[in-house]
């Protein structure tokens, strides 16, 4: 989940808050690798739709990481925890995909892009092989790689997420601007970000609340924002480009903005505290240098185990899932129908 209508805001309304760098322009340079845009950014590389192409992935996995390292930078590996299984919406993905396939004889668009079973698990295991660090989270991924960034005092984060650029205190590096042939990452600066929209970056975290994040799902804020589109002219864009301006007058800095914020946005005044939770994670506030991943909310599981049961579980369930296929003689998948027996 990123943070509702951000990326079409700064690439409209502040395309000047976007800085294109050099991947590692001075010495001490490091990032935090997000495992879950990584494990993505490498298998839409790949011919993904069929899911099963380990050693294609491993080896873009390799170049990207030992290309990254040459560059003189260190890296951080933070793997999801979440187990990337089979689900029914992968399930369907996966035979729109395999369709296309057998009707274009080409490879589908990323609309029906699924993470093949293990892939998590897998990757950070080539990761580590290229000699980085790698980290599994416990329960609050893009909380934890924010965290360990701050923890690790490095650059910033490599990542095609853009709940990082509310996560306040660290870097934002785009992944998807990474280009190791002319040595640059484009970030995105929070200071130029806010300044153009009239607020101070520690204003970021609210700001993300009220137009819609993981912890807040815009579907919570519909009426919300309806009602701050009255005698608004809309076209068929996110309508939160159209009150961004609006929205930034919520955000003031008094003793009482989680108990507004939480009557107006979200028509309940008793959800000041939880609002308030949300913006100190956003806040990084209670990240020291002492810093560890609680381990309450992580099933049991401690950060050694959980990659292992990840990988057993979704190991089990692509092969009870290439049981049912088989390839033709054109190389297309196609699902077997099971024959009835004759009484």
């Amino acid at each position: 989940m990123v943070v509702n209508g951000l990326d079409e805001y700064i690439s409209t309304k502040c395309q000047q808050c976007v800085k294109n760098n050099p991947i590692c322009g001075v010495p001490g340079v490091s990032y935090v690798l997000d495992g879950c845009s990584f494990t993505k950014h490498i298998i839409q590389q790949t011919s993904w739709v069929f899911g099963g192409q380990w050693k294609e992935i491993k080896q873009a996995t390799e170049n990207f990481v030992k290309s990254l390292l040459s560059e003189g930078c260190e890296l951080i590996f933070v793997m999801p925890h979440w187990p990337d299984a089979l689900t029914p919406t992968n399930l369907h993905n996966i035979r729109m995909g395999l369709d296309f396939v057998a009707a274009n004889k080409r490879l589908p668009s990323i609309d029906f892009y699924h993470t093949p079973p293990g892939a998590y698990f897998f990757i950070s295991q080539v990761v580590k092989e290229c000699g980085v660090e790698v980290i599994c989270s416990v329960s609050d991924f893009e909380f934890e790689v924010a965290a360990w960034a701050k923890v690790k005092k490095c650059t910033g984060i490599i990542s095609n997420n853009n709940e990082f650029i509310a996560l306040n205190g660290v870097g934002f590096y785009r992944l998807s601007s990474l280009d190791l042939l002319k040595h640059t990452i484009d970030s995105v600066e929070r200071h130029v970000l806010m300044k153009n929209l009239g607020l101070k970056p520690h204003h970021l975290p609210v700001l993300s609340c009220i137009m819609g994040n993981s912890l807040v799902p815009p579907m919570l804020l519909q009426a919300f924002h309806k009602k701050l589109q009255a005698g608004m002219r809309t076209g068929k864009h996110n309508p939160v480009l159209d009150i961004m301006p609006r929205l930034c007058m919520y955000v003031r800095p008094q003793t009482t903005q989680h108990i507004m914020l939480a009557r107006t946005a979200l028509g309940d005044e008793s959800q000041a505290a939880f609002l308030e939770a949300i913006v100190a994670r956003y806040s990084l506030t209670d990240v020291s240098e002492a810093w560890q991943p609680s381990m309450n909310t992580a099933g049991g599981h401690n950060s050694q185990v959980a990659p292992i049961i990840i990988s057993l579980n979704s190991l089990i369930n692509a092969f009870n899932y290439v049981n049912e296929l088989f390839i033709t003689n054109d190389d297309t998948f196609i699902s077997k129908k099971k024959k009835k027996k004759k009484k």
